[in-house]
């Protein structure tokens, strides 16, 4: 039987910025008022660019040398509901805020107790601002890009993953697994269709410069 190919996809969220340029006073940060529902609209249109199916994400953008930088790695395994569309639309929806922080990146302290204002699921714990904070941390993304694994087993998932944390050292995620050797060849493949989508997108305007 023919393994199932791996394929890579990517998505410029420059649409978000302009949304969020016109939207200075964080309106949208309440996900259930008219300029909130609309956020989430254009995040799942934005999402609709990827499939349903398993897979690694990237979130990253292009310095003003042209040289990519690597936010954030993410993996989906688990089923429709965790696909790789669903993963990034609930990212792009719940996480919102790193948006408007990558226009004003002077204004962290604000954006912290602006988003922990209109956060839906705050309760005051430790774990409702560490997850607000790590919204934050995806400030300046402006590309995600993602490679489908329908062929890779779920069991090997995370091995792959903590090569690819290891090989792209994003700056939002803060755990470094181990790597694991066996899985350094489905690691690999998985790599250059990412470094083959980033090499595609090299050139796109660095629009948050002077934002």
């Amino acid at each position: 039987m023919m393994e199932a190919a791996m394929i890579g996809h990517s998505v410029s969220l420059a649409s978000l910025y302009d949304f969020c340029r016109a939207d200075p006073e964080c309106s949208a940060f309440l996900g259930k008022s008219p300029l909130g529902r609309a956020y989430g609209k254009l995040a799942a249109e934005i999402a609709r660019a990827f499939p349903i199916e398993k897979g690694f994400y990237l979130w990253g953008f292009f310095d003003e040398k042209q040289q990519w930088r690597s936010v954030y790695v993410g993996k989906a395994h688990l089923g429709k509901t965790n696909s790789i569309r669903a993963r990034i639309e609930k990212e792009l929806k719940n996480e919102r805020s790193f948006v408007w922080l990558g226009l004003r990146p002077d204004g962290y302290a604000y954006f912290v107790d602006r988003w922990l204002s209109a956060y839906q699921e705050w309760d005051g714990s430790s774990k409702s601002e560490q997850h607000v904070k790590k919204a934050l941390l995806k400030s300046r993304t402006t590309h995600i890009v993602a490679v489908s694994t329908p062929g890779l087993s779920d069991e090997h998932v995370r091995g792959v993953e903590a090569h690819l944390i290891a090989q792209f050292k994003p700056t939002a995620n803060g755990q470094r697994p181990p790597v694991v050797p066996e899985l350094e060849v489905e690691a690999t493949k998985v790599m250059k269709i990412k470094y083959d989508e980033i090499s595609r997108l090299s050139g796109s305007e660095p629009y948050l410069v002077g934002a």
